[in-house]
């Protein structure tokens, strides 16, 4: 470098480091359940924290719902669910619980940074929609006690049709005692 009367010899020193992905924090999140019949306006999910960045660069954060980013306009979620980032939460509309026959959400959250977009942290979990009264139920037409006594052996039949349970399978036990 001159300034027109003498030459300085400058020397600048650059140092490339490589960027770093985002780190895992770890944990999981929790399913969350929504019970069928309990109605409110609107339900918060804690999402919590699980990506940070060695070199603070800005971290993106996304919810993904059927290989699709809920704020997407071809998720069918997109008007049902919004994440705060700031609150780190994710506010679940009342109508998911009777959106459709679909009772559990498989849902992904996911978080990269700018530099490295194709290293992302996923972290999945399920929002259920559950009801907790759907238990095993008998129809009062069919006797489900019998009495005997008899020292050989005794068969009889109930008809398992009377017994229902929806959406779940039904396991059948007899219980006795000997007197």
């Amino acid at each position: 470098m001159s300034d027109g009367y003498e030459d300085y010899e400058f020397q600048y020193t650059l140092t490339a480091l490589f960027n770093e992905p985002p780190d895992n924090l770890g944990g999981s999140i929790l399913d969350y359940e929504i019970e069928l019949f309990d109605s409110m306006a609107q339900y918060k999910m804690n999402i919590g924290n699980h990506c940070d960045d060695p070199e603070d660069d800005l971290i993106y954060e996304y919810i993904y719902y059927d290989e699709t980013v809920i704020s997407d306009s071809s998720n069918e979620l997109k008007d049902i669910l919004t994440f705060d980032k700031v609150a780190r939460t994710l506010t679940i509309d009342d109508s998911i619980r009777t959106l459709h026959d679909k009772f559990t959400y498989q849902m992904m959250y996911s978080c990269t940074d700018k530099y490295n977009p194709d290293t992302t942290i996923d972290t999945p979990f399920r929002i259920v929609v559950v009801n907790t009264d759907d238990s095993p139920r008998a129809s009062d037409s069919q006797p489900l006690i019998e009495m005997f006594y008899e020292i050989s052996s005794y068969e009889f039949s109930i008809d398992t049709s009377v017994f229902t349970d929806d959406n779940a399978i039904v396991a059948y036990t007899a219980v006795g005692t000997l007197n």
